[in-house]
């Protein structure tokens, strides 16, 4: 949308907007966001921060108006512009069934909404080394090891 109101301005060859679009990637942004839903913030197949920093300065040099990252991403691209409803569908359910219904309960908090947060200032926030854990415990619990 920015970028169709940029031709319209005729700025577009002056300002270039590109727009990261990567797969849940394990950043501070887990522990930062607010949370209400009762669940601890997880996401199946989270990615490393890794490539999307890569892209991010990519685009600085060569911005696109929408770059994927990881094949995840670009599965979930295509598919949106395929059957965007049964893709926002599935999405949806994802969410659900790793962020509430597998999740141990969190309590609520309002994330950094209000005020800046001490923890979680580096790039990699330990989501997938947690949720590893937590599969782990689960696993033992269910066949007694």
């Amino acid at each position: 949308m920015l970028n169709e109101e940029l031709r319209l301005a005729d700025l577009w060859e002056t300002i270039k907007v590109s727009t990261i679009m990567p797969w849940a990637v394990d950043t501070p942004w887990w522990g930062h966001a607010a949370n209400y839903s009762g669940g601890t913030p997880r996401m199946g197949m989270m990615d490393d921060p890794d490539p999307v920093v890569d892209a991010i300065i990519h685009a600085t040099l060569h911005p696109d108006e929408e770059k994927p990252v990881g094949w995840k991403a670009k599965a979930s691209d295509l598919s949106h512009h395929l059957m965007p409803d049964a893709t926002e569908s599935f999405s949806a359910n994802l969410a659900q069934k790793y962020q509430i219904n597998e999740a141990p309960a969190s309590p609520h908090t309002t994330g950094s909404i209000y005020e800046p947060m001490l923890s979680g200032q580096g790039i990699d926030d330990g989501v997938r080394d947690r949720m590893k854990r937590e599969n782990e415990a689960r696993k033992s619990l269910r066949t007694g090891h």
